[in-house]
């Protein structure tokens, strides 16, 4: 279950099109993220929201990730605790090595 835990979480931090297309962050993010996280003004919301005409994604590589929700009570927390994640050390999976067997 902790590996589901530790996928969502990072799907919901990695929803930085959320702003351009529902006009904010998603609730779960605001309130683990505070005030680190930029808040729109209802007139910025609207601004924003729907204001793309393309929007591209590219993908480099994936990660091995794990759940670490203790990293929520870090006084000082960066990207990676905020999403109580932990970032594996094996190699980052690239496509090309997936081919490989």
């Amino acid at each position: 279950m902790s590996g589901n835990l530790a996928a969502i979480m990072v799907l919901v931090f990695f929803k930085y099109a959320d702003p351009l297309v529902y006009g904010d962050y998603p609730d779960v993010m605001k309130k683990i993220a505070g005030s680190r996280l930029p808040a729109f003004t209802n007139l910025e919301s609207n601004q924003v929201k729907g204001s793309f005409d393309f929007l591209g994604l590219n993908y480099y590589f994936g990660l091995y990730i794990k759940d670490n929700s203790s990293k929520l009570s870090m006084e000082v927390r960066d990207f990676f605790a905020d999403m109580t994640i932990e970032v594996s050390e094996h190699d980052a999976i690239h496509q090309w090595k997936m081919r490989e067997g």
